[in-house]
């Protein structure tokens, strides 16, 4: 993480900010484990161990890149410029950087389709925008709605 930092994701922030389960994290491993973790408070050991192989296969071996962690269209503002060349010219800015950082290059992408999902026109925008991950989106597509299904049913 950028400066050392926890974690601010939604899938891996704590009370407190818990160096286990937020990290920071040294490498993809480290972060697999506090995901792992997280999932193993709401999870069956049985659905653990099918878990911990899949998402050890699926996430890993992923460059490190700065993403900004929350690409969603409320945090994408474009503004037209005019023309240039007969063509629109537009300004974008990407606003509310407070969860971004250095995370696995699939982030992004993943993070971007599973929070519009029903955003058709977005969605499709976030294909041709961004490099595709889709056997990590299917895994962290599970790890999203384990979490948050255990979240709804406290409350």
């Amino acid at each position: 993480m950028l400066h050392r930092r926890p974690y601010l994701h939604g899938i891996l922030s704590t009370e407190g900010s818990d160096p286990k389960l937020s990290g920071p994290f040294a490498n993809q491993k480290e972060m697999n484990l506090a995901i792992l973790e997280k999932l193993g408070e709401s999870e069956s050991e049985a659905f653990m161990n099918l878990l911990r192989s899949v998402v050890n296969k699926t996430l890993k071996r992923h460059r490190t890149v700065f993403a900004h962690g929350d690409l969603q269209p409320r945090n994408i503002m474009v503004e037209r410029l005019g023309t240039r060349n007969g063509k629109p010219n537009f300004k974008i800015t990407l606003v509310d950087w407070e969860t971004s950082g250095w995370y696995p290059e699939f982030w992004d992408f993943c993070n971007a389709a599973i929070a519009c999902q029903f955003k058709p026109d977005w969605l499709e925008l976030t294909l041709d925008i961004l490099d595709q991950y889709p056997v990590e989106f299917m895994m962290m597509q599970v790890v999203y709605s384990s979490i948050f299904a255990h979240l709804c049913q406290s409350n």
